[in-house]
């Protein structure tokens, strides 16, 4: 979860990802959705990237990069 936030800081985009979580996810803890998943997923399954103002294009860029620092 730390090297999620630390991640998500560096590339500026912290109030996005939880703007999104919290409007799509019934979860609105993120801390929870995290302990659950897998770590390579945290981006990937956060939330519908299409239903997002970013787009798609930004969240997969931004999801491929997460992985490669896993």
């Amino acid at each position: 979860m730390k090297q999620l936030i630390i991640f998500l800081r560096k590339h500026k985009v912290l109030t996005k990802y939880k703007k999104n979580f919290k409007k799509q996810r019934n979860i609105h803890d993120i801390e929870t959705f995290c302990s659950v998943g897998h770590s390579d997923s945290h981006i990937s399954s956060a939330f519908d990237w299409n239903n997002t103002d970013e787009g798609h294009k930004f969240w997969s860029n931004l999801s491929i990069k997460w992985r490669q620092t896993l």
